[in-house]
């Protein structure tokens, strides 16, 4: 085992952090958000198709109730750009195609 400036950190901050993250390895898994923004997508795509509900509506209403959900985002990403990020993507689809096979 090798000191890094993180596990220094943990170690000066809690001695009992450091020995579960860095010497008996548990670390708490942190979900990615961009995996779960495409799952949402997904999702909305799928409902729009089965149930002809407008997909950015269902984008919407699921991805509000991953608000409390903690999640790793990156590249200044948060949950609130990725809620515009998802409708205006699906809306888009519609722009593209106004008849039946579209997406919204």
């Amino acid at each position: 085992m090798y000191l890094t400036a993180s596990s220094l950190k943990d170690f000066l901050t809690c001695p009992e952090k450091f020995k579960l993250g860095h010497v008996l390895k548990f670390r708490k898994k942190v979900p990615k958000a961009i995996l779960a923004f495409g799952t949402t997508v997904h999702f909305a795509i799928a409902k729009r198709f089965i149930e002809r509900i407008p997909a950015p509506e269902i984008f919407k209403q699921v991805w509000s109730m991953e608000d409390e959900t903690q999640y790793e985002f990156s590249n200044g990403d948060s949950h609130e750009i990725f809620l515009i990020q998802g409708e205006s993507l699906l809306r888009e689809r519609r722009d593209v195609r106004k008849d039946e096979s579209s997406w919204v």
